[in-house]
């Protein structure tokens, strides 16, 4: 939000707005905490809003304004937001991590490969094998590399 957008507000609306950045800093703060944060630079540009909305509150203070802090304002949908959201990047990261796993099954199951092959290999070898044999163990190598 602009400073410009942020002046014309009346000094209530900008303590709401600041309290429910607060909320969602906090929230932010959380999900970096639990290695769920998509969109780290939220943070710091939640803290320069707080800054500018604290600057100009501050100026109009300074001006002769009376501010009044001291009004209940109602977080529960902002939280609500929040906890979705923080739902919505938990499966997310749960998926990524399951993905990861099953990828890191299938290298094993590719260096097992590999490591059958070259056991393979090395008992033909004892045994001076022929050279359609070792036709044949390059062509499975070429389709296990391929895999």
């Amino acid at each position: 939000m602009l400073v410009l957008d942020l002046r014309k507000k009346t000094s209530k609306e900008l303590i709401i707005i600041e309290e429910k950045s607060r909320a969602e800093l906090f929230a932010l703060k959380f999900q970096l905490a639990l290695g769920n944060l998509d969109k780290p630079h939220r943070i710091k540009n939640l803290k320069i809003l707080i800054a500018r909305i604290l600057t100009i509150l501050n100026e109009r203070k300074l001006s002769g304004e009376k501010i009044n802090r001291h009004f209940k304002i109602d977080l529960s949908k902002k939280f609500q937001e929040i906890e979705k959201e923080t739902k919505k990047m938990f499966l997310k990261r749960k998926n990524q991590l399951i993905k990861k796993e099953n990828n890191s099954l299938t290298s094993e199951s590719k260096k097992e490969t590999i490591l059958s092959n070259l056991a393979r290999i090395e008992s033909k070898n004892d045994h001076n094998v022929n050279a359609k044999d070792d036709k044949k163990l390059k062509e499975d190598n070429k389709t296990n590399k391929k895999d």
